[in-house]
């Protein structure tokens, strides 16, 4: 069972990441529900955790079979094995911003995703 997020954002969180750009809580929650439906066994493997007052940065790999459509590609079957970081700040018992940071090009190439023509061009 997985836990309901919202109970731990705060109403005015800022979340951020490479694929979305910047948004609120409510985008935070888009894009965890479309990992969770296309990966259904995802694991954030933490590698390293750091904090210091209120702030919190994660360094971790998360890993788990590309099951169901994700970002426009149907399922292939084939693993995803992406180091992410996360930078996040807390208050009150509640996330108030929330930084990703992964290569999207490597998740993409990692589900079967096309190339872009800057991805196919020689070296």
């Amino acid at each position: 069972m997985r836990m309901r997020s919202r109970t731990y954002l705060a109403e005015d969180m800022r979340f951020r990441n490479p694929i979305t750009g910047e948004s609120d809580a409510s985008g935070m929650h888009a894009v965890h529900s479309a990992i969770f439906a296309g990966f259904p066994d995802v694991e954030y493997r933490i590698e390293r955790m750091l904090s210091q007052g209120d702030s919190v940065v994660v360094e971790c790999t998360v890993v788990g079979t590309h099951q169901a459509e994700f970002a426009g590609v149907p399922a292939t079957g084939r693993p995803m094995n992406l180091p992410v970081a996360f930078c996040v700040e807390v208050a009150n018992g509640k996330v108030t911003d929330w930084r990703s940071y992964f290569d999207t090009a490597t998740l993409m190439r990692q589900v079967g995703a096309p190339l872009t023509p800057a991805e196919a061009a020689p070296a």
